[in-house]
């Protein structure tokens, strides 16, 4: 029993008789979750527009052509070579690395871990910037513009309904005008022909 309703007894329900939670309560006390907010959208598009850091970029390239050479010494020194001869090849193939780097020869942003986010922050731009070439987009197109644009054209059409709206209706106001006009005019003809007659139809009736 839970608040008088229920079984007398669990005997033959297939339950054990203990009421463990009222299925049918609401929980009308939780907040309701606002989905897409303002604040949510805002949120997401800052992320997107998120811009990587630079100095930090540029300290896992350093630190990663550091990780290069420090395998490059190992290697060499199982290889038994002497100290001297391992730092002058190291700092040689430093060099080398540094300058393959520069030239773009060695992409050292794609070996590096893409967890990170300022990676992942350039790694966007630089896909967003491909897209937009792809489309044709110029490099000053400011979002967002191109619904402006469709809201003028949408404007500009009702407009020029409202006009062609405004002329129809002048144009049947005057032709309901010219139509009185010209009701007026044949009405009055049509006196001045009927008098006469009625004048002669008077007289004949008197004589």
């Amino acid at each position: 029993m839970y608040n008088g309703i229920g079984l007398q007894t669990a005997r033959g329900s297939g339950t054990n008789g203990y009421v463990q939670a009222n299925i049918a309560n609401l929980l009308l006390s939780k907040k309701r979750v606002a989905y897409n907010s303002e604040a949510d959208i805002k949120r997401a598009e800052a992320e997107i527009n998120k811009q990587p850091n630079k100095e930090l970029l540029e300290h896992n390239r350093k630190r990663h052509i550091e990780l290069k050479c420090a395998d490059f010494e190992m290697l060499m020194e199982n290889k038994g070579f002497d100290e001297a001869e391992i730092q002058k090849k190291v700092n040689e193939y430093r060099k080398l690395l540094q300058s393959q780097v520069a030239s773009g020869e060695l992409d050292i942003d794609a070996e590096m871990d893409n967890r990170d986010t300022h990676v992942r922050a350039k790694a966007a731009i630089e896909n967003r910037g491909r897209m937009r070439a792809a489309l044709g987009i110029k490099d000053d197109f400011v979002e967002g513009t191109s619904f402006e644009k469709l809201n003028k054209n949408a404007n500009l059409k009702m407009d020029e309904i409202k006009e062609d709206d405004n002329k129809k209706k002048k144009k049947k106001d005057d032709e309901g005008s010219l139509f009185g006009n010209n009701y007026i005019k044949n009405m009055a003809a049509a006196n001045i022909v009927i008098c006469p007659f009625l004048a002669i139809l008077i007289t004949i009736f008197r004589n």
